[in-house]
């Protein structure tokens, strides 16, 4: 911006100052010692957005940058692994538990959260306008307890191991409480494991789970 003024020849005061929107002009000037005007200076400004290229940090902007500009951190297994591994030891010394399971005489405690994470059953229990979900017992009928303590260690640490002696009973809980995952592994074990030695069986079986 340019400022320009006129005087007048009587008083020698300034009566108008006109603004132009034209750009400064670039050439430098050197105040002479012996001259009594007013000295007029140019002033470049930059952008800090344009900083990162300035000469002055031996970057080019017609240059490649050959530094990170983000960078992602990404140890998701490990990170869930740890976790559900510190809780499964707080379980284990009822640290913090907020449910109780009770099968017949036996008694589990447990976290919610990590019910509901694996089992679809506890995850609509809890998260609905049921009579459980603001209770901290919730009674589990006709289900081996053994098989459904299992299943809660499975739901902690993402391990469980299927016999042929208990299989029935664990797929029979895991149907039920909808650990799918155990069920398919479950189903698919029974499978393997058919023979005319138990086919009848095994057919009352599956006729009595659907």
């Amino acid at each position: 911006m340019r400022g320009t003024s006129a005087h007048n020849g009587s008083t020698g005061n300034i009566l108008t100052t006109t603004l132009s929107s034209s750009p400064p002009d670039k050439t430098h000037f050197k105040r002479d010692a012996k001259s009594s005007g007013p000295r007029t200076a140019t002033r470049q400004f930059r952008s800090l957005l344009n900083i990162s290229s300035s000469p002055k940090n031996n970057l080019s902007a017609s240059m490649p940058m050959d530094y990170e500009t983000s960078r992602t951190l990404d140890v998701a297994a490990d990170m869930f692994r740890d976790s559900f591994a510190v809780l499964h030891d707080m379980q284990q010394r009822n640290v913090l538990c907020d449910m109780e399971l009770k099968i017949g005489t036996r008694s589990l405690l447990c976290h919610k959260v990590v019910l509901c994470s694996t089992s679809k059953y506890f995850r609509v229990m809890f998260t609905n306008q049921m009579r459980e979900s603001r209770s901290s017992i919730v009674e589990l009928k006709e289900l081996d307890a053994n098989a459904v303590e299992s299943l809660v260690t499975f739901a902690y640490t993402g391990k469980i191991v299927i016999h042929i002696d208990d299989v029935q009973a664990l797929f029979h809980a895991s149907s039920f409480l909808q650990f799918d995952t155990v069920a398919a592994a479950c189903s698919d074990f029974m499978r393997q494991q058919l023979h005319p030695s138990n086919c009848i069986e095994m057919r009352k079986f599956a006729e009595q789970n659907g």
